[in-house]
C-alpha cells in the first residue's frame, strides 16, 4: 500500500514538472514571437507615417495590431496557468510537509520495533548456542554448572529448567528435577510435555501410580501422543497390570506404526506374561511367541536399537532357560528352538547390513547370532557347522574393511576376541604373518592381555613390522608371568646376542617361575617345520634346563653347544640358573677353556656336541625358590594369559 502511493506522488510531481516545463517553452516560444511582432508594427507605422498611408497599409496594419494583442492574451493565459500550477504544488508541498513529522515518527516507531524484533534473534541465539554449549559438555556436573550459567543470564527461558531436570532425574535426584520442570513450566513449557515430564520422573523415582497419573493428563492434552501411551504402558507393565499396558501399546500403534519402542515394551510384557502363566502352560507358549515376534519386529524397524538387541538376547534367559539351554521349568528342546531362532534371526540382520555395506554392525550381529552356539554344552554337529560358518564370515568381514574401529559391548567384545583370536592362529599357522598380525593387533585392542605374547613372538621372529610396541613391552604387559609360553619367549629375548638386550640372568629368573603350559610349550617348540630349527634348539633346551621336555632324545649338553653356535648366551644363564636355585652342584656347559663371554660372533667351530661337559642330573633338576622378580609379579596379581596354543579363549570370561 504505501509503495503504491508513494509511487503515485512521485508521478505527481514528474507530471507537473512536466507541464511547468512546457508552459515554459511555450511561453518562451510565444513572447520571442511577440517581440517580433512588435517590431514589425513599429515599422509599418514608421512607414505609414511617411508615405501618409494608404488602404493597404491600414489593413496589413490593422493585422499585425491584432495578431499582437491575441498573442499577449495567449501569454496572460500561459502564465495564469503556471500560477495555478505552482499554486498547487506550493499547496501540495505546505501539506506534505505538515504530514511528514507523522511519517517520520511512525517510520522510527517501525525500526525500533524492528530493532526489538532482532534483538529478540540475537538473544535467542545466544541462548540456544549456551544451551548447546552445556548439552555438550561431557562431564554431567559441569553441563548443571553450565546450564546454571544460562539461566541465570535468561531466567524467563523454559529449555534450560527442563534440561537440567533431566541431568538430576538421571542422577536420581528427583526432588530437583521435579522443582525445573515445575519452572519450566511456568516460563513456557507446554502442558503436555509437563505432564509427561513429570510423569517420567515419577517412572524412575519409582512412583509407577503417579507416573500413571500424569500420563493421563498427558494424554488428556494430545489424544493422539504415542508417547504418553507407550510410557503409560510400561508402568501398567510395572505394576502388572498387563492388559491395560496392553491395550496402551495397541493405540500407541494406531498413531505411530512404526514406533520400535512400542513393540520391544510388549515384547516384554508378553515374556512376564509367559512367566505368569508358567513357562510349561500352552498360554505361555503362545506368549513366548509373541513376545519373540516384537522384539524382531522391533530390530526390522531399528536394528541399532542396544536396549532391543540386548533383551532380545536375554529373552531365554528371562523366560528361566538356563544358559546351556535346560530348565525345569520348559522343554530343552523348546529352550533350543528359542535359542536358535534368536540367532538365526540376528543373523538374517547382519546378512541385510552386510548387503547394505554397513559392515560395523553386521559384524555386531553377527557376533550376536554366535552368543546361542557359545551357551550350548553340548552342541551337535549342524549347529557346530553353523558356528564355524558364522565365525568364517566375522573373520573374512573384520580382514576386509579394516578401516573399522570394532568395539562393541563388553560381552561381544569378548566374544568377537575370541573368534578372531581363532583366526589370527589358523592365520599364522598357514603362513599370513600380516593377516594374523593384523588380527592379533585387534583381539590386544578387544581384550587386552589375550594377544601380546602372539605379537611379541612375532615381533621377535621379525614376523610383525606394523607393531610399533617392542618386544619387550609386549611381554611386559602381561600379568601372567608363570605360563611356559610367556617365559620361554621372555628367556629367548634375553640370551638371543641378535638383540641389544641381553641379560641371561632374568632369562633364569623368568625360567624358574614357569609352572603352567608346559606341555602346549613342548608341543610347540618341538615342532621343527612351525618354529625353525634355531628356536627349536633354544626352547626345547629352556624346558629341559628346568627339568621338563623329558621325551625330547637330545642331551642338554648338545643341545646348549648348538644354542651357543645360533648365538644364544646360554653359558652365563646356566651360571645364573644354578645360582638362583636351591644350593646344589654347578653345572657347566663348557670346558674351562671356553670363554665366558656373549658373543654374537661364536661359530659353529667352537660347538661340537659332547657329552662329558655337563651334569644332566644337576641341570635337570625342578627345585625353584622365590625371588624378587617373582615377589613383583605377585604383588601386581596374575590372570590367565593367551598363548599361541591357549587353554580357553577370551569368551570365556566373557
Amino acid at each position: 500500500m504505501r509503495s503504491w502511493k508513494t509511487t503515485l506522488l512521485v508521478f505527481c510531481i514528474l507530471l507537473v514538472f512536466s507541464l511547468l516545463g512546457g508552459l515554459f517553452f511555450t511561453y518562451t516560444s510565444q513572447e520571442n514571437k511577440i517581440s517580433s511582432l512588435d517590431h514589425t508594427v513599429q515599422v509599418l507605422e514608421k512607414s505609414y507615417a511617411k508615405k501618409g498611408g494608404t488602404s493597404g497599409d491600414d489593413l496589413q496594419l490593422e493585422f499585425y495590431r491584432e495578431l499582437d494583442t491575441k498573442a499577449n492574451a495567449t501569454i496572460s493565459s500561459i502564465l495564469i496557468v503556471m500560477g495555478l500550477l505552482v499554486s498547487i504544488f506550493a499547496i501540495v508541498s505546505i501539506l506534505i510537509a505538515f504530514k511528514a513529522p507523522n511519517d517520520i515518527f511512525q517510520k522510527i516507531n517501525e525500526l525500533d520495533n524492528q530493532f526489538g524484533e532482532i534483538q529478540k534473534h540475537i538473544d535467542e541465539v545466544h541462548y540456544q548456542a549456551g544451551l548447546a554449549k552445556a548439552i555438550n559438555k561431557s562431564d554431567p556436573y559441569e553441563r548443571i554448572q553450565e546450564l546454571g550459567r544460562l539461566i541465570r543470564s535468561y531466567p524467563s527461558k523454559a529449555a534450560a529448567y527442563l534440561e537440567r531436570g533431566w541431568l538430576y532425574n538421571d542422577q536420581a535426584n528427583y526432588q530437583r528435577a521435579t522443582d525445573d520442570i515445575e519452572a519450566a513450566f511456568e516460563n513456557g513449557l507446554d502442558s503436555y510435555q509437563y505432564y509427561l515430564a513429570m510423569g517420567i520422573v515419577s517412572s524412575q523415582s519409582g512412583e509407577s501410580e503417579k507416573a500413571i497419573q500424569y500420563y493421563t493428563l498427558a494424554i488428556e492434552e494430545d489424544k493422539h501422543a504415542s508417547a504418553a501411551y507407550t510410557d503409560r504402558g510400561i508402568e501398567y507393565g510395572a505394576i502388572k497390570e498387563y492388559e491395560k499396558a496392553l491395550s496402551d501399546f495397541k493405540t500407541a500403534l494406531l498413531f505411530e506404526t512404526d514406533c520400535y519402542e512400542v513393540y520391544v515394551n510388549r515384547a516384554e510384557i508378553y515374556a512376564n506374561m509367559a512367566i505368569q502363566e508358567g513357562i510349561s502352560n500352552e498360554n505361555a507358549l503362545s506368549f513366548i511367541n509373541k513376545s519373540f515376534n516384537d522384539y524382531k519386529h522391533s530390530l526390522e524397524i531399528n536394528p541399532t536399537s542396544e536396549p532391543a538387541k540386548r533383551q532380545f538376547q536375554d529373552l531365554a534367559k528371562k523366560l528361566g532357560i538356563a544358559k546351556d539351554g535346560e530348565s525345569s521349568d520348559v522343554d530343552p528342546r523348546y529352550a533350543a528352538i528359542l535359542g536358535y531362532n534368536i540367532s538365526q534371526t540376528f543373523k538374517q540382520m547382519a546378512e541385510k547390513a552386510r548387503s547394505e555395506n554397513n559392515q560395523k554392525l553386521a559384524v555386531e550381529l553377527f557376533v550376536r547370532s554366535l552368543l546361542f552356539y557359545f551357551s550350548l554344552k553340548e552342541p551337535n554337529e549342524q549347529y557346530k557347522k553353523n558356528q564355524k560358518n558364522i565365525e568364517e564370515t566375522i573373520s573374512d568381514l573384520v580382514l576386509k574393511h579394516r578401516d573399522i574401529v570394532y568395539h562393541l559391548e563388553k560381552d561381544l567384545d569378548g566374544i568377537l576376541a575370541s573368534v578372531l583370536y581363532s583366526k589370527a592362529y589358523s592365520t599364522y599357522a598357514s603362513g599370513h604373518h600380516e593377516d594374523a598380525e593384523y588380527l592379533f593387533n585387534l583381539v590386544r585392542s578387544l581384550a587386552p592381555g589375550y594377544a601380546e605374547i602372539n605379537l611379541a613372538y612375532m615381533k621377535r621372529r621379525g614376523e610383525a613390522p606394523n607393531t610399533k610396541r617392542t618386544v619387550e613391552e609386549l611381554l611386559d604387559s602381561s600379568d601372567d608371568k608363570t605360563s611356559a609360553v610367556w617365559c620361554i619367549n621372555y628367556a629367548i629375548y634375553c640370551l638371543d646376542t641378535n638383540f641389544d638386550y641381553l641379560n641371561p640372568k632374568k632369562a633364569a629368573i623368568v625360567m624358574l617361575q614357569a609352572s603352567s603350559e608346559l606341555e602346549e610349550s613342548y608341543d610347540w617348540w618341538n615342532n621343527t617345520a612351525r618354529v625353525g630349527k634355531r628356536e627349536h634348539n633354544i626352547g626345547v633346551l629352556l624346558l629341559k634346563s628346568i627339568g621338563e621336555a623329558k621325551n625330547d632324545s637330545v642331551s642338554i649338553a648338545d643341545r646348549a653347544l648348538m644354542a651357543k653356535a645360533d648365538g644364544f648366551c646360554v653359558e652365563e644363564y646356566f651360571d645364573y640358573l644354578n645360582n638362583t636355585r636351591p644350593k646344589q652342584t654347578d653345572v657347566s656347559l663348557l670346558s674351562d677353556k671356553a670363554d665366558s663371554t656373549c658373543s654374537a660372533s661364536i661359530s659353529m667351530a667352537d660347538t661340537e656336541p659332547t657329552h662329558e661337559t655337563i651334569d644332566a642330573s644337576n641341570a635337570e633338576a625342578s627345585g625353584k625358590q622365590e625371588h624378587p622378580f617373582e615377589q613383583e609379579n605377585q604383588a601386581k596379581g596374575t590372570h590367565e594369559v593367551q598363548s599361541l596354543f591357549p587353554a580357553k579363549h577370551p569368551a570365556d570370561d566373557a
